[in-house]
């Protein structure tokens, strides 16, 4: 049985994995090629205040399209990072898993594609529960959809930074360092579970649970507001978010949040761009409506796979301590 459900499981990762690299290109095209108000050349000194006082000092003027390319690049280093490792590839991870029915954590990409969709599954059923109750998630007015684009990109990385590495990264290390170095430093911010010895880990918990509170408030209560409704659903992510962040790191923590944003977003940009729609008519496209069907049972399977998993690790770990009671 164990083994029939990680065949499912792997099947449904391969394919979020194939779409995940086709998705780099097709954001790629849409983002360059789109018709709007504005260019790829807008400055981003025009696109909001927070980034004026930043580019406004600069010897030269920087585009819109300068900066999606850096973040872009940025993405495609890091998938890599997490395809390959840290202890096994993404197809030898893939291949154990379809043999032996268990994940083992060794790869970071399996990791970001199971929480990935575990988050869209969760974020359908809170939606779907609070809309029993009359609150329905409506976006904010985010203007230009090229900006749109632009900033759905660039947030895994500034709002992962934000978020995870100094209100998570640095209290864990003020908590727990075990070497007041400053390599010791960046590598606790990398990576806290495997560079800090945690003696506590209801702490982390509690951190991490009050940081996920922390993000999902700021998506409806501070800049582009979203409506009430979406503060349930970000905070969730945001749990979510701290814990890969602390087991596995700020790459697979990045990559995840990009995976919620960027990877989501191009597909509709696509195909809104295809049918010269708004952005957010796409959302009702059959091809929308099917990579969603894809992304929210992959979300329900990894849900059972990952329940399964650790109930099969559990029955393996009793069986081999009566095996060596029973030798003793």
């Amino acid at each position: 049985m164990q083994q029939a459900i990680g065949t499912v499981y792997s099947s449904l990762l391969s394919i979020l994995f194939g779409m995940m690299i086709v998705s780099f290109p097709v954001g790629a095209y849409v983002f360059f090629d789109s018709k709007g108000d504005i260019t790829h050349e807008y400055p981003m000194t025009g696109v909001d205040a927070a980034y004026e006082t930043i580019f406004e000092s600069m010897p030269f003027e920087i585009g819109i399209g300068d900066v999606f390319v850096v973040f872009w690049s940025a993405f495609a280093i890091l998938f890599i990072i997490t395809t390959m490792g840290p202890r096994q590839g993404f197809i030898r991870t893939l291949l154990h898993i379809l043999g032996r029915g268990i994940d083992t954590g060794s790869n970071r990409m399996i990791t970001v594609l199971k929480w990935f969709g575990i988050i869209v599954f969760s974020t359908v059923v809170i939606d779907t529960v609070q809309g029993q109750f009359g609150i329905v998630i409506e976006p904010p007015d985010f203007g230009d959809e090229r900006i749109l684009f632009l900033e759905t990109s660039m947030a895994p990385i500034i709002e992962e930074v934000g978020f995870r590495v100094l209100l998570i990264g640095v209290p864990l290390y003020c908590l727990f360092y075990r070497r007041s170095t400053v390599w010791s430093f960046l590598k606790s911010l990398w990576h806290p579970y495997g560079n800090l010895d945690v003696t506590d880990p209801r702490k982390v918990m509690v951190l991490i649970i009050g940081i996920g509170i922390m993000f999902g408030l700021a998506h409806v209560m501070f800049g582009q507001q979203w409506s009430t409704g979406k503060g349930t659903q970000a905070a969730l992510g945001g749990v979510i978010l701290g814990w890969v962040y602390y087991r596995h790191g700020l790459a697979a923590a990045i990559m995840l949040h990009w995976a919620t944003n960027y990877f989501i977003i191009s597909y509709m940009y696509f195909v809104a761009h295809a049918a010269d729609v708004p952005l957010f008519d796409a959302a009702t496209n059959p091809m929308i409506t099917t990579l969603e069907l894809i992304f929210v049972m992959s979300g329900a399977v990894s849900f059972v796979f990952l329940i399964s998993s650790r109930l099969a690790q559990n029955r393996q770990g009793g069986s081999e301590h009566i095996h060596d009671t029973a030798g003793s």
